[in-house]
């Protein structure tokens, strides 16, 4: 069942060519993808996903940008990231259920593809060539992010004066990685 927005464009195998994640994909199988995906219109500043929600969702920018905006303890937001046009986000929720761990808000006024997790298993049954393709574009995103995240942590951690400091939150990130990659 479509559940596309009525304000959102309609969307052809062409319109996929600006994401990554559909770039080995015939028009054949794009069609696949978008007969089971909802297409969404979304206003600047609209939120998108809601961190601490669940929607096993996988997002698909096809034109304008997002944030990746993470809730502060002190009530304030952190901005994370901006997605451009052909970013995917939800991926985390979508392969390992669990709560988002951001928003993802519209910076301005932007089109979106939406795969349900039921819809995915359904294109898995019928296409499983695109599912392959595109949860191996989606596995390389992670791993971008995952390593980005790395290099920062690092750089942080170097940059901090206070050899005391320096060192425990060292011991802290090792510790946190041998759990990550140990898991």
């Amino acid at each position: 069942m479509d559940q596309s927005t009525a304000d959102a464009p309609p969307v052809s195998p062409a319109d996929l060519e600006v994401c990554p994640a559909f770039a080995k994909l015939t028009n054949s199988q794009r069609r696949e993808f978008l007969d089971l995906a909802s297409r969404h219109r979304f206003s600047a500043g609209e939120t998108i996903l809601h961190e601490g929600r669940e929607t096993r969702c996988l997002w698909f920018i096809l034109s304008g940008s997002c944030e990746v905006v993470k809730a502060r303890p002190d009530g304030g937001d952190r901005v994370l990231a901006t997605l451009d046009a052909g970013a995917l986000f939800g991926e985390m929720s979508f392969f390992s259920p669990a709560p988002h761990s951001a928003d993802v808000r519209a910076t301005g006024e932007c089109v979106v593809l939406r795969m349900s997790a039921e819809n995915w298993e359904v294109l898995e049954q019928i296409g499983l060539r695109p599912a392959f393709h595109i949860a191996r574009q989606t596995a390389a995103v992670m791993s971008d992010r995952l390593r980005c995240m790395d290099e920062w942590i690092t750089r942080v951690l170097a940059e901090t004066s206070d050899p005391t400091d320096r060192a425990k939150r060292t011991d802290e990130w090792n510790e946190f990685r041998s759990k990550l990659f140990g898991a």
